[in-house]
């Protein structure tokens, strides 16, 4: 009998649960480097990506079942990188759901901005498509203009304006939750590329969310770490600075650690 590799497992596991109508729970990323696997691994993989694409644009599917296959995807890294549509696809959906939800409006006085709240159900689905775009790399550089939108960065540049609050203006689109801004942030840093450098680097100008700018901050860390020399340069002296003069002290530190002792 021939042995059950770990996609052969993730397969059989996958379609019994897509059988009886139960979510697909995210499983562990198979340890098999690619080189390894064998040609039924391989037939396994794109089987069971076929049928994760296919789940995440099922209009009749739940939400949370299609947010969860978007979570299997990304543990395939790279080779996820044909479901990318059917992620960008699905954030559109959540975002159009969340539109029609009551949006729950507060003058944040501290910032002299309106606030806007949502209930967290769309959030929490919205993070697990967005790390799984960060999962894909940068094979996903078609979803940089919705990361850079769910990162705050277009909203953010809107409501800083002067006078903007004074008048009470609030953004046809909000600004996303700062766990889904933070989340978007460390996403566009693990797809990489100038766009997402700038992206970035203007995020940590305007945000003023510790927890956004942490993401940041990962996110940063990740593209000072590529090797493509048009981004990890300008990113290891944009972590220098932010270790030498953010106000914020995690934010700081976060930087120093990534940088190491300095030589």
């Amino acid at each position: 009998m021939p042995k059950l590799t770990g996609f052969v497992l993730a397969l059989a596991v996958f379609t019994a649960g897509f059988a009886f109508g139960q979510d697909p729970k995210p499983q562990p990323a198979p340890v098999l480097k690619d080189a390894e696997l064998t040609p039924e691994d391989r037939k396994a993989r794109e089987v069971l990506l076929e049928r994760l694409i296919a789940l995440i644009v099922a209009k009749d599917a739940s939400s949370s079942k299609r947010a969860n296959a978007c979570t299997m995807l990304g543990k395939f890294g790279e080779h996820g990188k044909a479901g990318v549509p059917a992620v960008l696809a699905f954030i559109d959906s959540q975002l159009a759901e969340q539109a029609g939800m009551q949006r729950y409006y507060y003058y944040n006085d501290r910032r002299n901005t309106m606030q806007v709240m949502y209930p967290t159900g769309t959030n929490d689905r919205l993070i697990q498509a967005v790390e799984a775009l960060g999962s894909i790399g940068s094979d996903a550089k078609t979803a940089l203009p919705v990361l850079i939108k769910l990162s705050g960065t277009v909203v953010l540049e809107a409501m800083e304006r002067p006078g903007e609050a004074d008048k009470g203006n609030v953004p046809a689109d909000p600004k996303p939750a700062k766990l889904l801004r933070a989340t978007a942030a460390v996403a566009l840093g693990r797809v990489g590329g100038e766009e997402a450098l700038a992206a970035l680097t203007k995020l940590l100008n305007i945000e003023k969310s510790s927890d956004t700018r942490l993401g940041a901050v990962d996110g940063m860390i990740v593209l000072a770490k590529s090797t493509d020399k048009t981004v990890n340069l300008p990113a290891q002296a944009q972590l220098r600075m932010i270790a030498e003069v953010d106000e914020d002290k995690a934010v700081r530190y976060a930087a120093a650690e990534a940088l190491g002792p300095k030589k």
